[in-house]
């Protein structure tokens, strides 16, 4: 699955810790290196799937627990309204 991410944010990375406000709702979010991973990954327009082989081949994380913490992530942001499904 593709997503899109909401353009009424405002992103910045920095020491490794991305930060993302919301325009919307002024919320601030912020995730650790594997978060800023997967979030460049979908601004790329890569898929899931596409995104959990990144994971895998750059961190020493097995495929099914990679794929849980993608999945939740994922839907945190969903959640958060930060990205939609394309």
């Amino acid at each position: 699955m593709k997503y899109t991410i909401n353009p009424d944010l405002i992103e910045k990375i920095s020491n490794n810790i991305l930060i993302v406000i919301s325009l919307e709702d002024k919320n601030v979010h912020c995730s650790n290196e594997i978060g800023i991973l997967i979030w460049q990954n979908l601004k790329d327009g890569k898929s899931t799937k596409e995104i959990l082989e990144n994971i895998t081949s750059n961190y020493d994380i097995d495929v099914t627990t990679a794929e849980k913490d993608m999945e939740e992530f994922v839907a945190e942001l969903l959640k958060n309204n930060l990205i939609s499904n394309k």
